[in-house]
């Protein structure tokens, strides 16, 4: 889900009382996706990857990596396969060992280093 459909889901999850909807819950991502894409590459040493772009700087490299010119701060990109060949698969993000339900993205992951976001409580 990207930046907009999160703020307008976190609204309609506001409003109808729900003050536990965030980035990090199933409702805002795809863990089956992230659980295919470990699970992929541990059977085959291929899966597919997208990236969320943080800023203008990757949304010009990202629009001309895909030949595109409407990716922006706040969206993903298209979903495309990984080089052939690589020997490691690095998952940057926050939800790397999500577990919820049948999901458990954790089992297919030789090595995971867990970082929460910080609170400054100052």
């Amino acid at each position: 889900m990207d930046r907009m459909a999160f703020c307008a889901a976190a609204a309609e999850a506001a409003k109808a009382g729900n003050n536990s909807f965030s980035h990090f819950g199933p409702e805002a991502n795809h863990f089956d996706k992230i659980e295919e894409t470990f699970k992929t590459y541990g059977e085959t040493g291929l899966c597919k990857r997208r990236y969320y772009v943080h800023s203008e700087a990757e949304a010009a490299r990202h629009n001309e990596h895909f030949g595109l010119t409407d990716l922006k701060p706040g969206v993903f990109t298209p979903w495309e396969d990984i080089e052939e060949d690589s020997d490691l698969l690095f998952y940057e993000g926050l939800h790397g060992l999500a577990k919820d339900g049948k999901i458990d993205v954790a089992k297919y992951v030789d090595l995971g280093i867990g970082m929460v976001p910080v609170v400054n409580l100052e």
